[in-house]
């Protein structure tokens, strides 16, 4: 199951609202990075499923930073 935060449960994780906030249903922010912490700390590597496909980037708030990378670029 994908931490980033989705609204769509059926989803599994791919319809991602914000790629820097945990899921809510992971519960409160400090204990996912609790979890994660913890896991570092026994040597447990976290691996994150990142999905950009069905990310909607009008949600995406970065001064349109990716088209001034790729400015010949459509993600349309």
């Amino acid at each position: 199951m994908a931490v980033m935060e989705h609204v769509y449960y059926a989803s599994f994780g791919y319809q991602v609202t914000s790629f820097f906030a945990p899921a809510s249903r992971s519960g409160p922010p400090d204990d996912v990075k609790y979890l994660v912490d913890k896991a570092h700390a026994l040597g447990i590597i976290i691996l994150l499923d990142v999905v950009r496909d069905f990310f909607d980037f009008a949600l995406f708030d970065f001064m349109n930073w990716i088209f001034k990378i790729f400015p010949h670029s459509c993600f349309c």
